[in-house]
C-alpha cells in the first residue's frame, strides 16, 4: 500500500538539513584547530634542558638515527688452506749449458762462445741469471790463471769474493726457496788469468734471463780502468791486487743503472808502455789473447765511450807526435765499431800531470774538426801501490757520473 508524507512532515526536511550542515562544518573547524595546535607544538624550539616530546603516536621516546660510518668492522675470517706448495720436483738438480742454453743467460762484456764454452775474460765481464732455486749454484769453467769473482744475489753483493780454483765452483751457496737475481762479474784483468763458461747447475729452473739496461756505456784503459792496486791481497792470500767491480767504470755504470762493457789491460799505452802490444791492436778485436783474427762487431751502440789513456806512454816518454797520431787512430776504431756519433769523453789527470797535454791537444784538434768528444779531469790519487785507491775511484765515479749526467741528458 502507498504511504504519502504528509505536507507537514515533508516541510520540516530542510530544517533537519541545515542542523546536519552546521554539525559538520563545526566538526572540520575544531580538527582544524587540533591539527595546527598539534603542529605549532612540535616546531616550537625546546629548550635545552627540555628533552623532546614523541610526536608520533607509539612511541616513547625520540627516534635513534644511526651512525654515519657504515663501515663493517668484523674481522675477516683466517685462510683455512696453506698456500699451494712448489713441488719438491721443481727443485731436482739441473744443469744448463752456456753453449746450448745460451738463451737462459745474460752475458756482459766483450765474449766469443765456439763449441767449448764461451769467454769472460774482460775485466767486469760476466754474466746475470734469473732462477727459481734454493740451495748452492756451481759454474763450471774452463780456466787458466787467477780469477777472482764478485758475486751479487738479489742486488746485494757478497761479502766474500770467488775465488775460481778448479773447473767446478760454487758462487751462491744455501739459497733459501724462491726467486733469484744472481749477477757474477770478474774481478781479475784479461792478463792475469782467463776464464771459459761452461755449464751452471743449480737445484731449481733457470726463468727468463735480465733484458739489456737502456743505458749502455764502454770503457778503453790500462791498469786505472781495470782497478789495479785496489786490493794489496786478497783475504784468500792470492797475490790479486786488482778488483775492477771497486774501479771507477763499474761503479759509475751502477750509479747510473747502465750495461757496460771494459776493455782495460794493465801496462798498456798507445805507442809505449809495460806490455808490447798497443791499445790500436787490442780494440778492434773480441778478445786480443784468444785470437788476434776474430774482429769485434758490436749489436748495441753505447750512450757514450769513454777512454782513460796515455799515462804508461807518459811513463816510456812516447813521442808526443807518435802520440797524437795514436790517439787519433783509436778515435777512428771506436767509430768503425760504434759508430762515428757516438760520444766519447777522455780522461785525463788520474796519476800523472806532465803529458796530458797532448791529450787535451789532441781532443781539442779532433773536436774543432767536428767530432763528438770531450775531456775530463779527475782527481789525481796514487796512494794505492802506485794507483788510485778505492776512495779515488769513488770520488772519479762521483765526477764522471755528475759529467754524463749533464753531457747525456739523463
Amino acid at each position: 500500500m502507498n504511504r504519502r508524507i504528509s505536507d507537514k512532515k515533508r516541510a520540516s526536511f530542510p530544517r533537519h538539513a541545515a542542523v546536519r550542515t552546521a554539525c559538520l562544518r563545526a566538526l572540520l573547524l575544531l580538527t582544524a584547530v587540533l591539527l595546527t595546535v598539534t603542529l605549532f607544538s612540535a616546531c616550537k624550539p625546546q629548550k635545552e634542558d627540555q628533552k623532546p616530546e614523541p610526536f608520533l603516536p607509539g612511541l616513547s621516546g625520540p627516534i635513534e638515527l644511526p651512525d654515519d660510518d657504515f663501515t663493517d668492522s668484523t674481522p675477516l675470517p683466517e685462510p683455512t688452506e696453506e698456500p699451494t706448495a712448489v713441488p719438491e720436483e721443481y727443485f731436482e738438480s739441473r744443469t744448463y749449458s752456456f753453449v746450448d742454453d745460451a738463451a737462459m743467460f745474460k752475458i756482459c762484456g766483450r765474449s766469443d762462445t765456439t763449441d767449448k764454452g764461451t769467454s769472460c775474460d774482460w775485466s767486469a765481464g760476466g754474466f746475470e741469471i734469473n732462477a727459481y732455486c734454493r740451495g748452492d749454484v756451481t759454474v763450471k769453467f774452463g780456466l787458466s790463471g787467477v780469477n777472482f769473482l764478485a758475486v751479487f744475489i738479489d742486488g746485494e753483493r757478497q761479502k766474500e769474493d770467488v775465488y775460481v780454483r778448479s773447473s767446478g765452483t760454487v758462487i751462491a751457496k744455501d739459497l733459501p726457496d724462491g726467486r733469484h737475481h744472481i749477477e757474477v762479474y770478474r774481478q781479475s784483468e784479461v792478463r792475469e788469468g782467463r776464464l771459459q763458461l761452461k755449464t751452471l747447475t743449480l737445484n731449481g729452473q733457470l726463468e727468463t734471463p735480465p733484458a739489456n739496461k737502456d743505458r749502455y756505456l764502454v770503457f778503453i784503459g790500462d791498469s786505472i780502468t781495470s782497478g789495479y792496486g785496489i786490493h794489496e791481497k786478497s783475504e784468500s792470500g792470492a797475490s790479486s791486487h786488482v778488483d775492477a767491480t771497486m774501479a771507477y767504470p763499474f761503479l759509475t755504470a751502477r750509479e747510473l743503472n747502465a750495461d757496460l762493457d771494459v776493455i782495460a789491460v794493465i801496462g798498456i799505452g798507445l805507442v809505449k808502455g809495460y806490455v808490447t802490444e798497443t791499445m790500436g791492436k787490442v780494440f778492434p778485436l773480441t778478445d786480443y789473447y784468444r785470437s788476434a783474427r776474430t774482429k769485434y762487431t758490436s749489436a748495441r751502440t753505447p750512450d757514450a765511450v769513454v777512454v782513460n789513456l796515455g799515462t804508461n806512454d807518459a811513463t816510456h816518454d812516447s813521442d808526443p807526435a807518435k802520440f797524437k797520431e795514436a790517439a787519433k787512430a783509436l778515435v777512428d776504431q771506436i767509430h768503425t765499431v760504434y759508430g762515428a756519433n757516438v760520444p766519447i769523453v777522455w780522461i785525463y789527470g788520474s796519476m800523472r800531470a806532465d803529458h796530458y797535454k797532448y791529450t787535451l791537444e789532441v781532443v781539442g784538434e779532433l773536436a774543432g774538426a767536428g767530432v763528438n768528444i770531450t775531456a775530463l779531469k779527475v782527481p789525481m790519487d796514487s796512494s794505492a801501490m802506485g794507483h788510485p785507491s778505492a776512495k779515488a775511484h769513488v770520488k772519479d765515479k762521483d765526477v764522471l757520473t755528475a759529467y754524463l749526467k749533464e753531457l747525456l741528458k739523463w
